[in-house]
């Protein structure tokens, strides 16, 4: 899943962060909220293992990264493609979760199915003279529009 809308809030448990961030100087804090926002973006592919991209990712110059690099490391999950954040892929899950179900219930409430995006047969009532005279007179009310607007 690779979520690019930037809409959907990113959570911040406080408690959690201050515990495991105490030890942190300004620029170690301002790298590492950088990298769990990034990661967020992305989703669940993390965040590339690749030191040129994490200090970018994390607005630092390349000296800078190598020397807050150690500090931060032991906070994710580091393999050979990717960084990703223990917690951070819980939330993301969640977040996945929510948005299926919440897919579910629109396609549903709109009569429509997963595969085929079709509306389902609906009750269309019954045309009644008022409904048809109104049909005949936006029509012709277009109509007139168009006419007079095609020299535009």
């Amino acid at each position: 899943m690779n979520n690019n809308n930037l809409t959907i809030w990113m959570p911040l448990y406080v408690g959690d962060y201050l515990r495991d961030t105490r030890h942190f100087n300004v620029q170690e804090h301002g790298a590492y909220m950088l990298l769990l926002m990034a990661h967020w973006v992305r989703g669940e592919d993390g965040i590339p293992n690749s030191n040129k991209r994490l200090a970018f990712m994390a607005s630092c110059t390349p000296a800078q990264w190598a020397k807050i690099r150690p500090t931060l490391e032991p906070l994710f999950t580091v393999s050979d493609a990717a960084w990703r954040h223990p917690r951070l892929m819980v939330e993301i899950e969640k977040r996945a979760q929510k948005s299926a179900a919440a897919r579910k219930n629109a396609l549903k409430r709109w009569n429509k199915t997963e595969d085929s995006h079709e509306t389902k047969p609906s009750y269309t009532a019954p045309k009644t003279s008022m409904q048809s005279v109104t049909h005949a007179w936006t029509a012709g009310a277009c109509d007139a529009v168009r006419k007079r607007t095609r020299g535009l």
